[in-house]
C-alpha cells in the first residue's frame, strides 16, 4: 500500500489523503456520533416523561395528604335496619323483596336485577351504614339479568 501511494503524484497523494480525512469524519460521524446523539435524545424524551409523571404523583400525594388529613365521617347509626335497607333500594331504583330475619339481620332477594346495580347498592349499605355482608349467592338468568340472595346484618 505504501508502495502504491508513493508512485502517485504529490496532487493524487493530497487528493487521497483529504478524500481518506474527509471519509473517516464521515463515517465517524454516521457510525459514533449519530448513535449517541440519538441516544441521549431518547433518554431525555424519557427523563421528561419520567418528571411528569414523578409531578403527577407528587400532586396526588398532597391530594392524599389533604384526604387523609379530613376528618373520616362518621358512619350513620341504623336504628331499623328494614327501613334502611328499603330506602336505600328506592333510592338506587331497584326492585326487590326484603324480610326480617331476627332482630338485626334482612333478606333480600333481588328476581332479575342488574349485577353492577346491587354491588353499587351494597357499597352504600356497607360503607355508610354499619351493616355487613352474612350471606350472597347470585344466579345468571337466562335473559341475562342475575337473581340474588342476600342477608345483612348490623
Amino acid at each position: 500500500m505504501k508502495t502504491w501511494f508513493a508512485q502517485k503524484t504529490a496532487s493524487e497523494q493530497t487528493t487521497i489523503l483529504v478524500l481518506a480525512g474527509i471519509s473517516f469524519w464521515c463515517l465517524s460521524y454516521a457510525f459514533i456520533y449519530l448513535p449517541i446523539a440519538r441516544n441521549m435524545e431518547d433518554l431525555r424524551n424519557k427523563n421528561t416523561l419520567i418528571t411528569s409523571e414523578i409531578q403527577q404523583m407528587q400532586i396526588l400525594a398532597q391530594q392524599l395528604a389533604t384526604v387523609t388529613a379530613t376528618p373520616v365521617t362518621k358512619v350513620k347509626v341504623v336504628t331499623n335496619i328494614m327501613s334502611v335497607v328499603d330506602k336505600i333500594t328506592q333510592q338506587q331504583q331497584l326492585t326487590a323483596s326484603i324480610n326480617s330475619k331476627g332482630k338485626d339481620q334482612v333478606v333480600v332477594q333481588f328476581k332479575q336485577a342488574n349485577f353492577n346495580a346491587v354491588m353499587r347498592w351494597l357499597a352504600i349499605l356497607t360503607t355508610d351504614y354499619p351493616l355487613k355482608i352474612i350471606y350472597l349467592a347470585a344466579e345468571k338468568n337466562s335473559d341475562g339479568s342475575n337473581q340474588l340472595k342476600i342477608i345483612l346484618s348490623q
